[in-house]
């Protein structure tokens, strides 16, 4: 199990969020940027503004698929003829920067100082490709579904 999926799930489980299903939560600790942990189907998203891992969920365990740092997306792992790769250099960053980001996160007092921003039920994930047109819009334009 990765050190980021431990903690993690530590955080999901203190606000009431069944790992196994998909969610989404989004924190808060100022003057950090928020914390988002996302599931939906088989992909995990875990981060914040400076670096975001995703991982393939399987039968309970995160498995790593990639990373973005710097501004730059790393491919971890991918599946080929129904068996899965793992490229043996970036798995070794992936292992360093999520023991990092892990220390991090849990030094900075997310597990107990955490603000919950949103948290909500997952429809589905789709992944943008680098040079693809977002057809996404930034939330905070629409009006807060609670307040109408």
């Amino acid at each position: 199990m990765y050190v980021v999926q431990a903690f993690i799930e530590k955080i999901l489980r203190k606000h009431n969020i069944d790992t196994a299903k998909d969610f989404y939560l989004k924190l808060s600790l100022p003057p950090h940027p928020d914390l988002v942990m996302l599931k939906s189907d088989d992909i995990v998203l875990v981060g914040n503004d400076d670096i975001s891992f995703i991982l393939e969920f399987n039968q309970g365990q995160w498995f790593a698929k990639g990373y973005t740092y710097k501004g730059e997306d790393v491919i971890v792992s991918y599946h080929e003829n129904g068996i899965r790769k793992v490229n043996p250099y970036t798995i070794q960053r992936f292992w360093i920067l999520q023991k990092r980001f892990t220390r991090s996160i849990r030094e900075q007092g997310w597990f107990e100082n955490g603000v919950v921003v949103q948290n909500a039920i997952v429809d589905e994930i789709k992944l943008i490709g680098k040079n693809e047109p977002n057809p996404m819009k930034d939330i905070s334009e629409y009006a807060n579904p609670n307040e109408i």
